[in-house]
C-alpha cells in the first residue's frame, strides 16, 4: 500500500528526520486497488547529511512489529455531554493471545463484528515511545471503516487511534439523531483536540500506553470528511472559532471533502501534507477539494 510509504515519509519529514527510501522503485504494490489505500509519493531526498537516515520497511505489506488493540471512551473535557468511542492500535512484542474483535455496528439487538486475523486483544505495548496518528472517518461513517490501514500502520511502529465523531456516524444517521453539516464541521477540530489532550497527556486512557507515545511526532490522516478533519485539525476552522493545533506535525488527507474551508483556512495549513485523491472520484474530486 503506497499510502503507508507516503505516510511514513510525510510524518518523518514533518518531525525533522532524514530519510532513506529502501523500497525498490520496481517493486509491486500488494495493496493496489483497495478502497482508501491508493496513492503514491515522490520527491527529493530530504536527508540533511548530519543525521543517521531513517530506514523504511516495505510498507506495502504488514510490518515486522506485532499489533495490540484496545477500546476506550474519551471524554471531551470542554463538553460534559460529549464522549468519543475510540479504537486504539499499538505495537507489541506479544505473539500469543486472543485476537481483537471489532464492533462494526448495531441494529436493534443485532451486533455486527469483525475479528482481526493477527491483532491481539490488549497485550502489553512494546517499548517506545512511538509516533502517534489519528485516523478520522468520513461523513456519516464509522470509526472502523479503515481497519486494514490502522492495523498495518501500527505494525510499522505507530500508535493509531480512530474515534467515532459522535453525531456524524452511520448509527446516528440510522437512528435519526445526526447533527447538521455545519455542526459536524465545527465538531471535527474539537474532536482532534480532545484526542490529543487525552493521549498525549501523562495518563493516557489506555494504561498500556503510558510513556509509550512520542508527543513530538504527531499526525492525522482520514478519508473524505476525515481528510477535511486532518486539514482543519492543523489549520483550524475560522467559521467555528477553532484554532489549529501546533502539536500536529504532518497530515495525510485522503480524498478530502473540504467544502467548509475558506481560502484563509487553507492558508493556515502549514505542515508537511500528503494529499491522496482519485482522478475518477466524482464525490470528492481533486478540484475543488484539493
Amino acid at each position: 500500500m503506497r499510502l503507508l510509504m507516503g505516510w511514513l515519509l510525510v510524518l518523518a519529514v514533518g518531525c525533522g528526520d532524514s530519510i532513506t527510501d529502501t523500497t525498490p522503485a520496481s517493486q509491486g504494490d500488494p495493496g493496489a486497488g483497495r478502497s482508501g489505500d491508493e496513492g503514491g509519493t515522490s520527491g527529493p531526498d530530504h536527508g540533511t547529511g548530519t543525521e543517521a537516515p531513517l530506514e523504511l520497511e516495505d510498507t506495502g505489506t504488514r510490518g515486522t512489529l506485532g499489533v495490540g488493540h484496545t477500546f476506550v471512551i474519551v471524554q471531551d473535557e470542554d463538553d460534559p455531554d460529549r464522549a468519543l468511542p475510540v479504537e486504539v492500535w499499538y505495537p507489541t512484542e506479544a505473539t500469543d493471545g486472543a485476537l481483537a474483535s471489532y464492533l462494526i455496528g448495531e441494529m436493534g439487538g443485532l451486533k455486527l463484528k469483525d475479528d482481526s486475523t493477527f491483532v491481539l486483544a490488549e497485550p502489553p505495548a512494546a517499548e517506545g515511545p512511538w509516533p502517534f496518528v489519528i485516523f478520522s472517518h468520513g461523513y456519516g461513517a464509522i470509526r472502523n471503516q479503515s481497519l486494514q490501514l490502522c492495523e498495518v500502520l501500527a505494525s510499522h511502529g505507530f500508535v493509531v487511534v480512530s474515534a467515532d465523531h459522535v453525531g456524524n456516524t452511520a448509527a446516528d444517521e440510522f437512528n435519526g439523531i445526526a447533527v447538521d453539516f455545519d455542526t459536524a464541521a465545527a465538531q471535527r477540530p474539537a474532536d482532534v483536540k480532545t484526542l490529543l489532550d487525552a493521549f498525549l497527556g501523562e495518563e493516557p486512557p489506555a494504561d498500556m500506553l503510558k510513556g509509550q507515545i512520542n508527543a513530538q511526532e504527531v499526525g492525522i490522516t482520514g478519508h473524505s470528511f476525515g481528510g477535511y478533519t486532518a486539514l482543519v485539525g492543523v489549520g483550524g476552522l475560522a467559521s467555528a472559532g477553532a484554532a489549529g493545533d501546533p502539536r500536529i506535525k504532518a497530515i495525510a488527507p485522503i480524498s478530502p471533502g473540504a467544502q467548509a474551508m475558506t481560502e484563509d483556512d487553507w492558508a493556515a495549513v502549514n505542515v508537511p501534507t500528503l494529499f491522496l485523491a482519485g482522478t475518477a472520484d466524482t464525490v470528492t474530486p481533486i478540484e475543488p477539494s484539493v
